[in-house]
């Protein structure tokens, strides 16, 4: 056992210079790869918080799933808010769309009046009145030669932080 010792002393002596670049070459390489590593997770994030702001991170439709799929979305605990819309087909030739609560999607509820239902109604938040003592539920507004009617105010739900 004493000349393994005494062999390995002493190619750790002869070879100090090598032993030196083999340390040099070590710290190199971590530090290149924790470069390269840290270059793809900040261009994961940025298009992370690209897609974020010009979408949203917010909102997912997804097509064509069955009743049990939707049962684990609605179940899932990172999921907030899910909405199922169908397209049922009858033996009569007829389709029958049913439509799921999608409002319950939305940041706001209405207070008054409606939902706009061509493109000259305006759904108006409840403190542009307050601001806009002039306009009221069913006022026009001009706007680039353009008259629109206010059929609805609404108020904003409070998002949970």
């Amino acid at each position: 056992m004493k000349i393994i010792n005494d062999l390995a002393s002493g190619a750790v002596k002869n070879n100090k210079k090598d032993a030196l670049a083999i340390k040099i070459s070590i710290l190199l390489a971590v530090i290149l790869l924790g470069t390269v590593i840290f270059i793809f997770y900040s261009m994961n994030i940025e298009q992370y918080e690209y897609v974020k702001k010009t979408i949203g991170d917010y909102h997912v439709d997804i097509a064509e799933i069955d009743e049990s799929f939707y049962d684990k979305l609605k179940n899932d605990t990172d999921i907030e808010k899910v909405s199922l819309n169908k397209i049922i087909n009858t033996d009569f030739n007829a389709v029958i769309y049913d439509h799921g609560d999608s409002e319950s999607l939305l940041g706001y509820e209405i207070k008054n009046g409606r939902k706009p239902e061509n493109s000259n109604e305006l759904l108006v938040p409840e403190r542009f009145l307050i601001k806009n003592k002039e306009y009221d539920l069913g006022s026009r507004i001009i706007e680039n030669k353009k008259t629109y009617t206010i059929v609805g105010v609404y108020e904003m739900k409070r998002q949970r932080l």
